[in-house]
């Protein structure tokens, strides 16, 4: 679910692993598999589910490009 409601994990919720992703890949551009394994340490209630879907709308909002494995943030 996109929208937060007061009932639900913030470490599930897609706008905050975004906002984290985003946070992390603006420092360099890194591997999917490697950004990944980090979300999985810091957030272990994250699933490669929820992590795809949040990459792909990160993608159709524009704000990552994705190319032979390696995600890069758009300026």
């Amino acid at each position: 679910m996109i929208i937060p409601t007061k009932h639900q994990n913030l470490e599930e919720n897609l706008i905050s692993i975004g906002a984290e992703l985003l946070r992390k890949i603006k420092k360099k551009d890194i591997f999917i598999e490697d950004l990944f394994n980090y979300f999985k340490e810091k957030f272990p209630m994250v699933n490669l589910d929820n992590f795809f879907l949040c990459v792909t709308f990160l993608w159709l909002i524009n704000s990552v490009d994705v190319r032979e494995e390696i995600i890069k943030f758009k300026k």
